[in-house]
């Protein structure tokens, strides 16, 4: 009868030490992360990113970041003399969200992690298609030439394809620029930036 019962006490410490051991570790499959990354020279575009563990508890104070550095100086800047790691803690929900001052696009996805777990890529989408770090006329005529594919730089509604509903949007951010600082309900504060 013991033999017997060693076998199954071994299994079931075991898994115990393991649900122990993946709390409070980010669980890619259970966090999510906006399905795109659009941003826009003022900044005033919430990007989310929510970090559950492997019970799909939320995480609080998970330090997410958005690596940047392939990107930067490729046909994407920021506004502010920020460095290519944007760092932000997640809030009592799990969610960090990051309002990022920029322009232009890029030809390769930028990493998401959460507490180093790689959890996501994302293109980078923006109503500055030519990253001159205002959106006008130019842009509006990039864009229309991408009406009709699924260009994800162009996806300014998430929708998966480039619509006459992405130049609205376009069109919603027209003539922002670099120094305008927006209102918003998640200020630029709370998002932190770290060298690495």
């Amino acid at each position: 009868m013991k033999k017997r019962l060693l076998p199954v006490m071994v299994v079931v410490t075991s898994l115990a030490w393991s649900l122990a051991a993946s709390a409070n570790v980010p669980s890619p499959p259970n966090s999510s992360v906006d399905p795109c990354l659009v941003i826009c020279p003022q900044g005033d575009i919430p990007f989310h990113v929510t970090v559950r563990d492997f019970a799909n508890v939320p995480i609080a104070n998970s330090a997410v970041m958005i690596d940047f550095c392939s990107c930067v100086g490729h046909g994407f800047s920021f506004c502010l003399s920020l460095p290519c790691r944007l760092v932000a803690l997640s809030d009592a929900a799990g969610t960090a969200t990051f309002n990022i001052p920029g322009g232009g696009l890029c030809a390769t996805p930028v990493s998401v992690y959460a507490d180093g777990v790689f959890l996501a890529s994302r293109t980078i989408a923006s109503p500055d298609q030519n990253g001159d770090m205002t959106v006008d006329a130019a842009d509006a005529a990039i864009l229309g030439g991408k009406i009709g594919t699924t260009d994800p730089s162009g996806d300014l509604d998430c929708d998966g394809s480039v619509t006459p509903n992405d130049q609205s949007t376009r069109a919603l951010h027209a003539q922002h620029s670099c120094g305008v600082v927006p209102t918003q309900v998640q200020s630029w504060g709370r998002t932190k930036a770290i060298y690495r």
